[in-house]
């Protein structure tokens, strides 16, 4: 399994399936999608980079110019690959990086849960029933002795329910954060991977809200 997909089966796993196939108005995508800017080394204080920006659920993050952005090519291609794990779900791929030696990743799932879930689920139960998909995912999946387990985090500022996971991919140590925040009927899982070492603190302190 190529590392660079890890996130995406992960949270693929946790996806309830239950999008809105009820014939109502939600918003539409590109109300909830986040903006990229490019930066110059003047923007970002002598550093170049992107800046990620996401109004609807009010976060962002600065991601200096060792991280790799994936544009809506590469951000279809993940969706197709994620996909084939569940076609019954009804998400979208907001952003995606990696940190260019691959030692990180991070990046943002939409997912509409349509109006039943998205009237009765708030991120705490998304979280628990976050925790028992990714529990059986990790009994069939290479992950090798993967442990997942609730560990809330800040998330500019603001705390958030989040889900660790550990283990290992091809004899490589693997730690991801899964944070959820929701909008509406929809639930955006904000997800940080990392190899070998575990940065994902240093990642978070990235974040920023955003109004």
């Amino acid at each position: 399994m190529a590392k660079r997909y890890v996130f995406l089966v992960l949270v693929l796993a946790i996806l309830s399936g239950c999008g809105a196939s009820e014939n109502v108005e939600n918003p539409p995508w590109t109300s909830l999608q986040g903006t990229i800017q490019q930066l110059t080394s003047e923007d970002a204080g002598g550093n170049s980079g992107i800046i990620y920006r996401n109004p609807a659920f009010g976060f962002g993050c600065v991601l200096n110019e060792n991280w790799i952005y994936a544009d809506d090519a590469g951000l279809e291609a993940r969706r197709e690959a994620a996909q084939k794990t569940d076609e019954a779900a009804d998400f979208f791929v907001d952003f995606y990086a990696y940190a260019s030696d691959e030692s990180a990743s991070v990046g943002g799932i939409v997912e509409n849960m349509g109006v039943l879930y998205g009237a009765i689920w708030d991120e705490t139960q998304y979280l628990k029933h976050s925790l028992e998909q990714i529990e059986s995912y990790l009994e069939v999946t290479e992950l090798e002795y993967g442990i997942a387990q609730r560990q809330d985090i800040s998330l500019g500022g603001t705390e958030r329910p989040s889900v660790r996971v550990t283990g290992s991919v091809q004899d490589v140590p693997m730690y991801q954060r899964q944070v959820y925040i929701k909008h509406g009927d929809y639930m955006a899982i904000l997800s940080i991977t990392c190899y070998r070492v575990d940065i994902s603190d240093a990642i978070l302190a990235l974040f920023f809200p955003v109004t």
